[in-house]
């Protein structure tokens, strides 16, 4: 029989490291978050979407 409480202790951990960019996006004040989110929810699974989603999330445009 498998261990659920197991699963449940580890699909919030599991979740806040799949939406780290994003939460990085909100935290900075982003001025693209809201995309940013949606390619971390969209391809974020893919490796290389969540990878894409973070390096944006990190590099901020500079304001003229």
């Amino acid at each position: 029989m498998p261990n659920y409480e197991e699963y449940i202790m580890q699909t919030p951990g599991g979740l806040i490291v799949y939406f780290i960019p994003s939460i990085v996006a909100a935290v900075r004040m982003h001025d693209n978050w809201i995309a940013i989110c949606a390619l971390n929810f969209i391809l974020g699974w893919t490796g290389i979407g969540w990878i894409s989603a973070l390096i944006w999330a990190i590099h901020k445009p500079e304001r003229a």
